[in-house]
């Protein structure tokens, strides 16, 4: 806004560089009128010490501005007036200098105003409206101290006390260990379901312990039979029923992720589930000891309808059937990450048991002998010599070097444009 004005009163203000004129109101400066948007005007010119500053100011149909003031280019108040709609005001300056006049209109519309500015000089007649800026800078020499390194005092010497790895300790601690005589049954129940948190108790990891690994183990083999003693039940059995004993595969797990390389389902005589329920364990029972019986009450009911129709209706029946098949349970009900059947499974793992449950079950016909389940956690422990060492400290010698530095100052005056 300020290059502007210069612009725009530059060319006017050249001709208003004169001697003293007769007319009393003074020198004009600025006479015009002027349309005031949201932003108002401002006006910026040069006037000289003792110099007075006529302003006149007239709204159309009386309609206010909201304040007319003056002000030093680097924004200190000199004069103002609000809430005007017409005014004739004359302000003494006391110094040199450049001075903005500004006007802020009322309302969201655009404003009309007529406006005359007259320089009446004080003490110098011929001085120059228009304004420009000079900027000085002031050089000097800036000294000061500072620390500079020129050597080493002489040593110091101090005992120290350091720790040198000696070896790790190692401990394995026992999670659980299982182990179960099964004899062979040739009917589906829900004995020797079993389940065994995963987690390590944190009482019994030793101080200051670092975890290193946990594995756990699960074998089965069958009962006491030789060979030919298995070879002759294949005769009375059949032999599908026979392979499963006489193949006991081995299961070996991925790192933590229990995927089983192993026999194919329903080959192996012990099968087992990862649940994050304990309630699984007992649904498991339920749903192994119920479907036997669910499917024989059913296939009773239903079979034997004609015989029994003086006791029970058709509808009686399908009650008695939809009524024993809802209490069924099912691997629906289960909430497992993992399901596998095995005859032997190793898993070691970096990643800590957790709080998941392992459960085992006896789902075949002949059912499996000498079930073995064993988890332990490995951890280790550094143990440290304590030696004593002497140590020898040089510390800097320093000396203060006195340097010098240039420092520029600049300083920025607004003054009329002189010739």
């Amino acid at each position: 806004m300020r290059n502007l004005c210069f612009l725009l009163f530059l060319g006017m203000a050249m001709s208003l560089f004169t001697k003293a004129q007769s007319n009393p109101e003074g020198i004009p400066v600025f006479q015009g009128n002027v349309e005031l948007d949201k932003n108002g005007r401002s006006f910026s010119f040069a006037f000289a010490q003792g110099d007075k500053v006529l302003i006149k100011l007239q709204t159309g149909k009386k309609k206010q501005v909201r304040n007319v003031r003056i002000t030093t280019l680097s924004g200190d108040p000199v004069w103002s007036k609000d809430n005007t709609a017409t005014f004739e005001e004359e302000i003494s300056l006391s110094r040199e200098g450049v001075y903005t006049i500004s006007i802020e209109k009322k309302g969201l519309f655009n404003q009309n105003i007529g406006l005359d500015i007259f320089r009446k000089p004080g003490a110098m007649a011929d001085f120059n409206p228009a304004w420009t800026k000079h900027n000085r800078y002031i050089a000097e020499n800036v000294s000061f101290k500072v620390d500079t390194a020129v050597g080493y005092q002489s040593a110091v010497q101090n005992e120290i006390e350091m720790k040198v790895f000696n070896k790790y300790y190692y401990q394995n601690i026992s999670l659980y260990s299982y182990g179960d005589q099964v004899k062979g049954n040739l009917a589906l129940d829900g004995n020797h379901v079993q389940g065994f948190p995963m987690a390590i108790d944190p009482n019994k990891v030793p101080k200051d312990a670092k975890f290193k690994c946990y594995t756990y183990s699960l074998s089965s083999v069958l009962g006491g039979q030789k060979h030919w003693e298995i070879a002759r039940l294949a005769s009375q059995i059949g032999g599908t029923a026979a392979s499963i004993f006489l193949t006991p595969a081995a299961g070996f797990a991925v790192h933590g992720a229990m995927a089983l390389v192993g026999p194919a389902p329903n080959k192996a005589p012990v099968m087992y589930y990862m649940s994050n329920r304990q309630s699984d364990i007992k649904t498991v029972g339920e749903m192994k000891s119920n479907t036997g019986k669910a499917k024989d009450v059913a296939n009773t009911v239903t079979g034997g309808v004609s015989k029994v129709v003086g006791l029970f209706s058709d509808d009686a029946a399908k009650t008695v059937k939809n009524a024993t098949e809802l209490d069924t349970k099912t691997e629906a009900d289960l909430d497992f990450t993992q399901k596998g059947n095995v005859t032997n499974l190793f898993v070691n793992s970096a990643i800590p048991p957790t709080e998941k449950y392992f459960i085992m079950t006896n789902s075949y016909l002949m059912q499996a002998k000498n079930i073995n389940l064993n988890a332990t956690a490995l951890y280790y422990v550094p143990s440290f010599f304590t030696v004593k060492a002497k140590e020898e400290v040089f510390n800097l010698k320093k000396a203060q070097t006195e340097k010098t530095e240039r420092k520029v100052t600049k300083t920025t005056e607004y003054v009329s444009i002189k010739y």
